[in-house]
């Protein structure tokens, strides 16, 4: 379960990151896909019996969940960007 909650302590730290702009995009995107991945597959083969199968969701999984989380949190750091030039 140790590694659900890493998941999500770096879902919120990639959103956190975009929003704030604490570093690059690119480097920012890297780091959490990286991390989001390698910790979806942690708890998959905690949970799974077959390990190809946990790696295989792990990946897809974990990609899909921190492409949305950077989609999001880029989508309202753009907005957030327009009402301030207003």
């Amino acid at each position: 379960m140790i590694y659900f909650f890493l998941f999500g302590i770096c879902l919120l730290g990639m959103y956190v990151a975009v929003r704030r702009q604490l570093a690059p995009l690119g480097f920012i995107a890297a780091g959490g896909m990286f991390s989001s991945i390698l910790f979806m597959t942690l708890f998959l083969l905690t949970r799974v019996d077959v390990p190809v199968q946990a790696i295989l969701f792990g990946i897809i999984i974990g990609a899909v969940f921190a492409i949305s989380t950077l989609g999001i949190a880029w989508y309202f750091h753009q907005q957030e960007n327009k009402t301030a030039q207003k």
